[in-house]
């Protein structure tokens, strides 16, 4: 019985080396790399939960509730407040998305005009000139009109 094992420890070692591999043994490493992608796009797809109580104001209801004056004239009053909780939380998540991109935006930049300065700049240009304002000349010297 030792003997079988080590025998078939050997053959595993030496398919090891080979990288030679059974047609079971390549079928089940296919289906485990198939399931686990499976399970990577699922979880991609997956809808986002918030615990976001302005959201869950909105939800449907089911059941249809009894009208009651008070209940109706504070869920008016509380759909003014929850409206503006809503739109502050949402400029804040846009402003905390956007934080890095005016630094990202300026790197780019100056990588692309890093890459492309040939375009900007002519090779032979002539170098500025410096080319000297006049002076306003005092209301003595003007003539008058």
């Amino acid at each position: 019985m030792d003997n079988l094992c080590q025998q078939k420890d050997l053959i595993l070692e030496k398919n090891r080396k080979t990288n030679y591999f059974s047609y079971a043994d390549r079928r089940h490493a296919y289906i485990r790399t198939a399931v686990r992608s499976a399970q990577v796009r699922s979880n991609q797809y997956r809808p986002l939960e918030t615990k976001d109580s302005t959201i869950e104001f909105e939800r449907k209801r089911n059941r249809p509730d009894r009208y009651d004056r008070n209940v109706t004239e504070n869920t008016l009053s509380a759909i003014k407040k929850i409206d503006k909780i809503r739109v502050d939380r949402d400029e804040r998540h846009i402003a905390k998305r956007m934080k890095g991109k005016k630094t990202k935006d300026q790197r780019e930049a100056e990588k692309e005009l890093e890459q492309s300065i040939h375009i900007v700049k002519a090779p032979a240009a002539p170098p500025p000139i410096k080319v000297q304002v006049p002076q306003k000349q005092p209301e003595e010297n003007r003539m008058e009109e």
